[in-house]
């Protein structure tokens, strides 16, 4: 078995094991990673035993041998740590997100019929409530409000003032 046999098995199996943890699904990319190679084992025992084996660098006058296994090893590692990363951040932000909304305060805007209690059917308040309800949460907050719009009203009248006429030129 020649080094670019093992370097492209090595790779089709990488680019297999990522494109379905990806795009399938974490546990099958796992299964897949895990039980393709002991299966090739059981299947051709001796061919998966010289593909794993085949050393592809070798240092130190041969002390130090870097063979495909330690590569497999090397995927295997980075795979499940993203596999892991995955599950535990997926299962944290479900726990995290179903306590915010067990916790959520109903807004204010949001309210229910009183003849209901139960809450199934929310009438949307009417825009005049609306008001009522925003003037009543920040009275000072709305006077800013009014406050800017009048101050672009009078530049809107300073800018119409200062436009020249039509028969004058700028």
């Amino acid at each position: 078995m020649g080094v670019l046999v093992s370097i492209l098995l090595i790779l089709i199996y990488t680019v297999l094991v990522g494109l379905v943890i990806t795009y399938v699904s974490t546990v099958i990319g796992t299964a897949i990673m895990i039980l393709l190679p002991l299966i090739g084992a059981f299947v051709a025992p001796g061919w998966m035993g010289e593909l794993l084996s085949y050393e592809l660098i070798s240092m130190m006058n041969g002390a130090i041998s870097i063979q495909n296994i330690h590569i497999l090893l090397a995927i295997w590692v980075g795979f499940l740590s993203v596999v892991a990363y995955t599950e535990f951040i997926s299962w944290y932000l479900g726990e995290v997100c179903e306590e915010e909304a067990v916790t959520a305060p109903e807004s204010t805007l949001n309210h229910k019929d009183e003849s209901d209690p139960d809450g199934a059917a929310e009438i949307p308040p009417s825009p005049v409530e609306t008001e009522e309800l925003l003037e009543e949460e920040a009275p000072e907050e709305r006077s800013e409000i009014r406050e800017i719009k009048e101050i672009a009203g009078e530049w809107k009248r300073w800018k119409e003032e200062r436009r020249p006429s039509d028969g004058e030129k700028e």
